[in-house]
């Protein structure tokens, strides 16, 4: 069992008065974090990780033993992660935006490479001399196995015989020195995952066919490979294959409808796996070749159940140990012995903490935002309030640090709803809500219904009700926080990126006395225009295009429905300056949604300003643009409902 260990200590402490606060520039929040990634090694002894300093990005690796500590700088290259497959080898995951021939516009090219710390060579992997491979292809970065020589990794990607014909998804084996791939497993067009043991052998397939409505998943049984699950009839997936048991008893499949399930290699079902919570799950844990270890659950504060009885209850335990901050389960060892934790709670801003369970000694590894100290985290509440239809609405409320909340009366207000719209935001540290509420701001994150976390009826619950409802969700929570004396009604901004943008701009149209100024970052305005580029891009039929008008109109997604939701449509109703900040290179949202608008608002006579952020994606991976976009956000909001 594990040793309640007093790193843990001050971090259960919640809401002691503070005697002074402490106000970090806008640096400490708007550039990225300085820790970024981290991970651990199969042995335990080394911990890597993605560093940011003053503009430069930098993969350090850090040798627990003692050993001197290797850093290398990656450039221009946008890591997204990484991972090691050896004690000498790191893979390092990375994106870019970019064009290629076969593909109309620009899109999310991602890729791997290997590093390794004996001579710091690095290798890009699977694309260099590996012919037949598809070129217009967005995930071929992507590792599902690692050989058992720890030399080699498997790597699915489409591949064709030429430009014209229909990729096929294979697997490629991938020689970690080298880069090198060639062909180990060939799958079909319609292939979408794959789970390969370390010998490189094919232990399951899952096949979609969005023309048949067909999803299939075939396993190896006596060395032929058979079907063991057919599910038709259906507009999307709505099973996945997700992995294989420890003891090789069968396949582990999820569902958005169904709980996480056992599939024999007979085609039996059995389950519910991982059921110690009334949660969503929201990551399953998996090794390198998939194989299931246990679940980590969605809510304001995470928590985890495993197969192994003891890794259970020591997880449990480390959990337990700090009731009031987000405990994240990042890395661990191949033997489970040695575990990467990160810590954010209310006197951290993320903490990186490497715990050996054998010994029960933790080692603190550093902070991902240093120059934010405990003083200056403000406190963070997680309750519920209901909606006007009675659904209880999760909410996380983060409130100025050395603040008696017992006393709180009148403080401006910033209304953050979340991206998605199936996300959710939970008690960690969120870098926009903490800079506000270290700038005196009150900040509210409202998990509304089509939120993830809460369950498929929650999800299903936002159906059609994207500028409805769920807009209300948010709207009922602002106006609750003002009946309450918590919230000033005249100094309430709303604020939001992605569907959150597009929340933002809904409130501004929608309900135009109740903000005060709005800001949308990378946001839908026009949802009429966004079905038509995903029907143009991916095909009328694709399942694509049916999640989103299930989601957006609850299936009927004819233009006038849609322009009923639209806030380009309702210019004129705003009332409320509009800051509108889009990146050039987003390839999720493209940036005409916020052209269209700006251009909207201006021909309503309506104050906006937009900002285009030069070689920025739809995520603010930049920290040069990311802290300009805090920069301009909170001269924005100062402006307009800050201290007069």
């Amino acid at each position: 069992m594990v040793k309640l260990f007093a790193v843990f200590g001050f971090i259960a402490v919640f809401n002691l008065p503070c005697l002074a606060q402490s106000q970090p520039p806008i640096e400490a929040y708007g550039e990225l974090p300085e820790i970024r990634y981290a991970a651990i090694s199969d042995s335990g002894t080394k911990v890597a990780m993605v560093l940011e300093a003053g503009g430069e990005t930098r993969v350090a690796v850090y040798d627990l033993m003692g050993g001197e500590p290797k850093a290398i700088g990656t450039g221009d290259v946008q890591i997204r992660g990484l991972d090691f497959a050896s004690d000498d080898l790191v893979i390092l995951k990375t994106s870019e935006t970019t064009r290629t021939r076969g593909y109309l516009g620009r899109f999310e090219y991602s890729g791997a490479f290997s590093l390794n710390l004996e001579t710091m060579d690095v290798q890009l992997l699977l694309k260099g001399g590996t012919s037949g491979l598809w070129d217009a292809q967005g995930g071929l970065g992507r590792i599902i196995g690692h050989s058992a020589s720890s030399r080699e990794v498997f790597m699915p990607g489409w591949w064709a015989n030429n430009l014209y014909a229909d990729p096929e998804y294979h697997v490629f084996r991938v020689d970690l020195d080298t880069g090198r791939g060639r062909v180990l497993l060939r799958g079909r067009t319609d292939t979408r995952g794959w789970i390969v043991s370390d010998e490189g052998e094919m232990i399951a397939r899952a096949d979609y066919s969005n023309d048949k409505d067909q999803y299939r998943i075939y396993a190896k049984v006596d060395g032929k490979t058979k079907l063991i699950y057919e599910q038709s009839n259906m507009k999307r997936p709505l099973v996945s294959l997700v992995g294989v048991m420890p003891d090789n008893s069968g396949l582990v499949i999820s569902g958005s409808d169904i709980p996480v399930q056992t599939l024999k290699f007979d085609g039996e079902i059995s389950g519910p796996l991982l059921t110690k919570r009334d949660a969503e799950i929201d990551r399953i844990y998996m090794d390198a070749n998939r194989v299931v270890h246990g679940a980590r659950y969605a809510g304001a504060y995470p928590s985890y159940e495993f197969l192994d009885p003891e890794l259970d209850a020591d997880i449990t335990a480390i959990v337990d140990a700090s009731p009031n901050s987000t405990v994240n389960l990042i890395d661990w060892s191949s033997d489970w012995q040695k575990l990467l934790l990160k810590i954010e709670g209310d006197s951290t801003s993320g903490m990186y903490v490497y715990y050996d369970r054998e010994t029960g000694k933790t080692t603190r590894l550093g902070d991902a935002r240093p120059d934010v100290p405990s003083d200056a985290v403000g406190p963070v509440l997680a309750f519920s309030y209901a909606a006007r239809d009675g659904l209880s609405i999760p909410t996380i409320l983060t409130f100025p640090p050395a603040t008696d909340i017992a006393s709180v009366e009148a403080l401006p207000l910033i209304a953050l709803p979340h991206g998605g719209p199936e996300s959710y935001d939970a008690a960690g540290f969120d870098w926009m809500a903490q800079y506000f509420a270290n700038r005196g701001y009150l900040v509210l994150q409202p998990n509304f219904r089509g939120s993830s976390g809460y369950g498929s009826d929650f999800v299903k619950a936002g159906n059609g009700e994207w500028g409805r409802k769920m807009q209300d969700d948010i709207t009922d929570g602002v106006n609750m926080l003002i009946a309450e004396g918590l919230a000033d009604p005249e100094r309430v901004c709303i604020v939001g990126a992605s569907y959150g943008g597009y929340a933002a701009l809904a409130g501004g149209a929608f309900t135009p006395d109740l903000y005060k100024c709005v800001v949308a970052i990378a946001p839908v305005s026009d949802l009429a225009m966004m079905m038509s580029d995903e029907r143009e891009s991916l095909g009328r039929n694709h399942w694509v295009v049916d999640y989103w008008e299930e989601r957006m109109a609850d299936g009927d997604a004819r233009t006038r429905k849609l322009n009923a939701i639209s806030p380009a449509i309702y210019a004129s109703a705003f009332k409320a300056p509009v800051l509108l900040i889009h990146g050039e290179d987003d390839t999720v949202v493209p940036m005409r949604q916020s052209v269209r608008m700006h251009n909207a608002l201006k021909r309503a006579n309506r104050q906006v300003e937009l900002i285009k952020l030069q070689g920025e994606d739809h995520w603010l991976s930049e920290s040069p643009t990311r802290l300009a976009t805090l920069q301009a956000v909170s001269g924005f909001v100062d402006e307009h409902i800050g201290d007069q």
